[in-house]
């Protein structure tokens, strides 16, 4: 018995390989969660979540740095919950995206 489905960092090592190439690795840096949950979100539209980012998706201003909303908040039954990748061109830089989003939202 095998389990065939596509989970853990997969998708995010193939966003990676789809924006940067195959040595991604030497280029970008990524912080993912899957799980982001604040209840106070619960019953904004992805519209509103994607107004509320503006000016922090991806790409910022052309450059490839930004958040990808990888879980819309629909998808989560308007629990307030979503996922995210904070992709930036060094690890401190994705640390900064994911703490600017952490402060838009509250």
């Amino acid at each position: 018995e095998t389990n065939v489905r596509r989970t853990g960092t997969t998708y995010m090592v193939d966003l990676a390989r789809k924006l940067f190439g195959d040595d991604w690795e030497s280029k970008m840096a990524m912080i993912a969660n899957d799980k982001y949950i604040r209840p106070h979100l619960e019953g904004v539209t992805y519209a509103q979540l994607k107004e509320k980012l503006s000016g922090l998706l991806y790409p910022i201003e052309g450059t490839q740095r930004g958040i990808i909303l990888t879980q819309s908040i629909r998808s989560m039954f308007g629990r307030g919950k979503f996922g995210y990748a904070a992709i930036g061109s060094t690890q401190e830089d994705a640390e900064l995206l994911e703490a600017a989003l952490g402060q838009r939202l509250g």
